[in-house]
């Protein structure tokens, strides 16, 4: 650039006697177009939207896991040779697929999927379901994330995003959550139907990427665009990306104004209400609608993230430290006894965890490092809250009875964890007297100040 500036100083010297506005201008404009052309970078990612039950039956969503994982493993392979913008690439919603995959396909068949984890082609969040969160106690939704996060240390994988989709609201504390076990990012965008919230509160935000940050001080960074006025297909929805060619241009009249003033942008989600999502679209539009002003990625959502950050500051983004309240958080009321007895379970999961934690240190063998009851508690725990949750009416036919199912699994190793625990700690402490003895266990540690009324 230096140079071109010092070649038109010349020329604008040599007509230092003859008035040269042609060159004047010429000069002028070579001056001053760096700095005022920018490109756009514009990230579109595809993923299936995960609405459990609500397109088909549990057969269904398995038959879609493996399909969409098997042709999105063969993209990548296919797309290999392209440049690094224009390679397939696939977001799973939920680490529910990874899990289905592992159940019903070879070793070798779940190896290629966490390959493609590990290069970036497709990608895996901490959440197992799009889930609610309002409603969850707060022990439930670290343990709901056990899975995933037991597939993480197992695989060397490094997951560090979040979701939760389509519902209105977002609790405060749950930033602070995400963050401790990991999560440095999150993308939201909502449904704006079935709600009390009004649409001008979801069509204009006050930030629209920012540090979500609890009350702890622990955040992640948070993409929620306002909602487009045509609807959740548009940016701001759970399926901005349903039109891939129209979310580029809106997200290039997103850039670089005064609610967005960044280059930067990204369009997440494009299954929307399908069932089945198999497509090579994304590749086609990033290839054939990236030019000189704007580059278009193929995204697995992680990109766009370490792109920003990248580039901006992350001390400059506004702070979030509030509640949005509860929306379809509540749904799970329709089902009161089975979601208080999943309540009171994760309550009694601790004393149960915390005397076999004990236990252990002297039987090693106690408490085993695989043990399918436990995971499946994990899985349903991960699982509970999943967010058609009955909008409003739980539970038709084969959902109910999933629900119910959850509740069991969950119930039942909690109870055998508790009373095994408890007798194999009993039967630890000496007793040679004659006299009766009464052992009380404290699993949150606190000191009593005075005798226990047993």
């Amino acid at each position: 650039m230096f140079q071109k500036i010092r070649l038109a100083s010349k020329q604008a010297l040599r007509c230092k006697r003859a008035f040269c506005p042609c060159i004047l201008i010429a000069w002028l404009g070579q001056l001053c177009s760096p700095l005022s052309a920018q490109q756009n970078h514009i990230y579109l990612a595809n993923d299936n939207h995960t609405d459990y039950f609500w397109s088909g039956n549990a057969q269904d969503y398995v038959g879609v896991a493996l399909n969409e994982i098997d042709y999105y493993v063969a993209q990548a392979d296919a797309t290999a040779n392209l440049a690094s913008p224009y390679q397939s690439r696939y977001n799973l919603d939920g680490a529910w697929y990874a899990y289905t995959y592992k159940q019903h396909r070879t070793p070798e068949q779940f190896g290629q999927l966490i390959s493609c984890i590990q290069s970036g082609h497709i990608s895996l969040p901490y959440n197992f379901f799009v889930s609610t969160y309002g409603g969850q106690p707060t022990e439930a939704v670290l343990r709901g994330m056990y899975w995933p996060a037991r597939l993480e240390r197992d695989y060397g994988l490094n997951l560090t995003m979040a979701v939760a989709m389509e519902n209105q609201t977002l609790p405060l504390g749950l930033s602070s959550l995400w963050a401790g076990s990991g999560v440095k990012y999150s993308w939201k965008g909502v449904c704006g139907c079935a709600s009390p919230v009004a649409s001008e509160n979801l069509q204009n935000r006050t930030h629209q990427i920012y540090r979500y940050r609890g009350l702890d001080g622990n955040q992640v960074v948070m993409k929620w665009y306002s909602l487009s006025t045509g609807g959740n297909q548009k940016l701001g929805g759970y399926a901005e990306a349903r039109n891939p060619s129209a979310a580029v241009a809106e997200c290039e009249a997103k850039c670089n104004t005064t609610a967005y003033p960044y280059s930067i942008a990204g369009a997440f989600g494009h299954g929307w209400d399908d069932l089945q999502t198999l497509t090579d679209v994304f590749v086609q539009t990033a290839q054939g609608q990236s030019n000189a002003n704007r580059q278009i990625y193929v995204s697995n959502e992680y990109d766009f993230f370490e792109h920003f950050l990248g580039t901006y500051d992350a001390g400059s983004l506004p702070v979030e430290t509030l509640t949005y309240g509860n929306d379809w958080d509540m749904d799970c009321e329709a089902l009161a006894p089975e979601t208080e007895k999943v309540r009171r379970a994760v309550e009694k999961l601790r004393t149960a965890e915390a005397m076999a934690s004990i236990v252990s240190l002297i039987d090693p063998d106690f408490y085993p490092a695989q043990d399918a009851q436990r995971e499946a508690a994990w899985v349903a725990l991960g699982s509970y809250w999943e967010h058609n949750f009955g909008l409003g009416g739980c539970c038709s036919g084969e959902r109910g009875a999933w629900q119910r199912g959850l509740e069991q699994d969950i119930s039942t190793y909690v109870d055998g964890l508790y009373d095994n625990a408890l007798a194999a700690l009993a039967g630890m402490i000496e007793n040679p007297s004659s006299n009766q003895r009464f052992m009380v266990f404290n699993p949150l540690g606190w000191e009593r100040p005075d005798y226990v009324d047993v």
